[in-house]
């Protein structure tokens, strides 16, 4: 299984806001930019979305927004846009990524 994880008691039933950076970099090649994009839609069938603000950022040389934080609740159409996610390459610029997180979770 690629995603086996249990919360904590006291975390059942809490909101939580969770963005997640997807880097499409020309380092990270096709191949593991399809088990990264695996590995969040897992991560989001394991969670629930109506007490998730879920963001999702795809960036090479520049961070790019696919999910605003907290724009919708439904888990198809949130597994649909990562699904979606084509891989770009360039350059890293996870810098630039970090700080749009920080914009919108702190928004």
């Amino acid at each position: 299984m690629l995603l086996e994880w249990m919360p904590s008691p006291e975390c059942i039933g809490q909101q939580i806001d969770l963005v997640f950076l997807v880097d499409s970099s020309g380092s990270i090649g096709t191949d593991n930019f399809a088990i990264v994009q695996q590995f969040v839609i897992a991560v989001l069938n394991a969670m629930d979305p109506s007490a998730t603000n879920i963001g999702v950022i795809q960036f090479t040389d520049f961070p790019n927004i696919v999910i605003e934080m907290g724009s919708t609740t439904s888990k198809g159409e949130i597994v649909n846009k990562v699904g979606a996610m084509a891989y770009l390459t360039g350059g890293t610029r996870t810098d630039l990524a970090l700080k749009m997180a920080q914009t919108m979770l702190l928004n």
